[in-house]
C-alpha cells in the first residue's frame, strides 16, 4: 500500500521554493511588498490599495506588475503567474 504521505524529495522541493518566494518577497521595496499583500492574500481590489497609498489604481496595477515580475526573476522563473 502507497503512503498518502509525498515523498522526501518533493517536501524538500516545495520547502525550497517557499524559502524562494519569501526571500522574493522580502527583496521587494516596501511599497511593492505592501501592495502584493493587499492584493493577493488580503483580497483588495487595486481601487481600495490606491485609496490607501494615495496614488490611482493604474499605478498600483503597475507596481503590482512589477513586483511579480520581480518575483518570478528572483524564483528563476520567465514569467509571473496572476
Amino acid at each position: 500500500m502507497a503512503s498518502p504521505e509525498p515523498l522526501p524529495d518533493t517536501v524538500l522541493e516545495h520547502r525550497d521554493r517557499v524559502r524562494r518566494f519569501a526571500a522574493a518577497i522580502q527583496s521587494l521595496p516596501a511599497a511593492q511588498q505592501a501592495m502584493i499583500i493587499a492584493a493577493r492574500v488580503d483580497g483588495l481590489s487595486y481601487a481600495a490599495i490606491a485609496e490607501r497609498h494615495g496614488t490611482s489604481p493604474a499605478a498600483v496595477e503597475k507596481t503590482i506588475a512589477r513586483a511579480l515580475k520581480r518575483i518570478a526573476l528572483a524564483m528563476g522563473e520567465h514569467e509571473a503567474s496572476p
